[in-house]
């Protein structure tokens, strides 16, 4: 009988880690979100990025294409980054992010250039999408 418990408790203790495991990899997929950071160019080039409308070359809109490539994108926790590296002289956002949930940074003696973005509320932020797209001019 102790035999047969002690079995009992290991088949349990087992099922329990599996469960734990499993538990643990579906919070890592769930918390996952993509990044990107490149030129208009470089972006037009992979496919992540496609311009609209405007007239004559003006107003022409930059938008996040359907079918981006993901492997082309850095993955991060959600949960654990909010300040990512951009590096990149008039760089904007693309992607569908709320305007007050994250801030640009500049760097002190360049005005143009953004050194890092900021998230500040990170349930807003990620609401609409995981890819966060920054291109450049």
């Amino acid at each position: 009988t102790i035999q047969q418990l002690s079995e009992n408790v290991s088949d349990l203790t087992k099922s329990n880690q599996e469960k734990d495991d499993y538990i643990a990899y579906q919070t890592n997929e769930a918390n996952k979100a993509y990044y990107i950071v490149g030129s208009l160019k470089e972006l037009k080039e992979m496919g992540i990025v496609n311009t609209s409308g405007g007239f004559i070359g003006i107003g022409k809109k930059q938008n996040t294409s359907a079918d981006m490539d993901v492997s082309k994108f850095q993955t991060i926790d959600r949960t654990k980054v909010t300040t990512i590296a951009i590096g990149q002289r008039k760089a904007q956002v693309i992607s569908k992010h709320p305007e007050g949930s994250y801030e640009l940074i500049y760097d002190e003696n360049d005005t143009k250039k953004v050194v890092y973005l900021t998230i500040k509320d990170v349930n807003a932020f990620w609401r609409f999408t995981d890819y966060l797209v920054v291109s450049s001019k």
